[in-house]
């Protein structure tokens, strides 16, 4: 009787996270052309699903796809696999948490928050799958004896996201629940502390690549690396504080997070330097899409950085917060940074050279990269419109606000629109091959 073969489960996980990429690109495009012509698929899905169905598939499109490539990594490493009812146990709880969570929004079902917008009780699949992640990780730990900063990175991540995905539900203590303050304190504070747990899992995975690209291991462990490192650490316990500015919180919250976040120029003014010194450098004309995507994404930590400090000035803050400059910041960490840094590593880690020169993967990156500046631009220009708007004495009403911004959305939504083609061009063929199990994996 011939063997069943099991596919890879690291393998089949950066599958599931495409295929939840191509969705949230779908209902992001959809819910923007609804945003900007209201009643557009409002008998089917409308904005109120659409709006849910894209955050959450783009969210699980970064965890997951992070989650999967630092196994990938860490076993590429220390060539060493851990047990099979660890890979297999997380994926389905995956498969549970995600099918459930589709389910509830198309039937209207909510009882979250910010990113978990799905009701409370598919947090607990989910929490199993990061402790099995965590669990995994570990495994692989004792086989590392000197491990480089962004070993350290993949698990500081980990650890911190565990712990800012248990501090999201906080709102269901009755104490929290019951006081609004309280509440949008902790929901904004975890939001901000997800997004430092995630980027430094995706922040070490491009530096593993690079290591890879490069041949070069000694950046990876100089003190330098660890300095930023630690930066990076401090920034991601306490610069959340600028996302509760608005609140009534204690001064001194508001003050420490202030200065850390005006720590972060030490980063800024690192990156103009190995940018500048990129720039010089003289490069192959042809290198692969793995390179392009990591340098793009090079280029928009630089842009959305300089963004989220002007963000973090509390007199500017006052103007932006709630307005589309916040969505613009947004769009330019998820898509800018950790997607185009995700899609360098999966041609680095399992795209064969050849694929990654073919005339669609390049098509699709420059009008990803086309419509996304133009993406955020509109999106910035309407924040800042907005932000003039609510600040001014004797305002005009909400609703001839929108009405003036009309022409905003649906430059935003046509751009989407334009990105999701750039995408797809890169991204079907990516999937169909690896379907045929086409694609190697290391």
């Amino acid at each position: 009787m011939k063997k069943l073969k099991f596919p890879d489960p690291d393998r089949l996980q950066v599958s599931l996270a495409i295929v939840l990429l191509i969705c949230g690109v779908f209902f992001g495009v959809m819910a923007s052309h609804s945003y900007s012509a209201p009643g557009f698929w409002k008998s089917w899905l409308g904005f109120i699903k659409l709006r849910p169905l894209h955050v959450s598939s783009v969210v699980f499109w970064i965890l997951l796809s992070a989650q999967a490539l630092v196994n990938i990594a860490l076993k590429n490493i220390t060539q060493r696999k851990i047990p099979a009812w660890i890979n297999w146990s997380r994926i389905v709880l995956i498969f549970i948490g995600i099918i459930s969570i589709f389910i509830c929004y198309f039937n209207l079902q909510f009882g979250g928050r910010e990113y978990w917008e799905f009701p409370a009780w598919i947090a607990i699949p989910l929490l199993l799958v990061w402790l099995l992640q965590l669990a995994g990780m570990l495994f692989h730990l004792r086989h590392i004896p000197s491990p480089p900063v962004y070993i350290w990175m993949w698990y500081t991540g980990c650890t911190f996201l565990v712990f800012t995905f248990l501090e999201n539900y906080l709102w269901l203590v009755p104490g929290i629940q019951n006081t609004p303050v309280r509440d949008l304190m902790f929901q904004w504070k975890s939001a901000g502390s997800l997004v430092g747990s995630w980027n430094q899992m995706i922040y070490g995975l491009g530096m593993y690549a690079m290591v890879q690209i490069t041949g070069n291991t000694k950046p990876a462990s100089s003190p330098l690396a660890f300095s930023m490192y630690f930066l990076g650490l401090v920034n991601l316990m306490f610069n959340w504080g600028h996302h509760i500015y608005i609140l009534p919180s204690h001064g001194a919250v508001r003050t420490i997070s202030y200065v850390v976040s005006m720590t972060e120029w030490i980063i800024l003014l690192r990156l103009f330097y190995l940018w500048l010194k990129e720039f010089k450098r003289k490069r192959p004309e042809a290198v692969g899409m793995a390179l392009q995507f990591l340098m793009a994404a090079d280029r928009w930590v630089l842009i959305n950085l300089l963004l989220a400090l002007l963000m973090s000035v509390p007199a500017l803050n006052l103007y932006t917060h709630g307005t589309q400059v916040t969505l613009a910041h947004s769009m330019g960490t998820t898509i800018g940074i950790n997607t185009m840094l995700l899609l360098g590593i999966i041609c680095q880690f399992m795209v064969p050279m050849q694929m990654q020169y073919g005339r669609w993967f390049r098509a699709g990156f420059r009008l990803l990269q086309a419509g996304l500046i133009i993406f955020w631009a509109i999106l910035l220009l309407s924040g800042i419109s907005r932000g003039y708007w609510q600040m001014q004495p004797g305002i005009s009403s909400f609703q001839s606000m929108m009405l003036q911004h009309t022409m905003y959305f649906r430059i935003m939504a046509w751009s989407g629109s334009l990105m999701m083609s750039g995408f797809y061009l890169i991204l079907f063929p990516l999937l169909m091959k690896w379907l045929k199990n086409k694609l190697p994996t290391v």
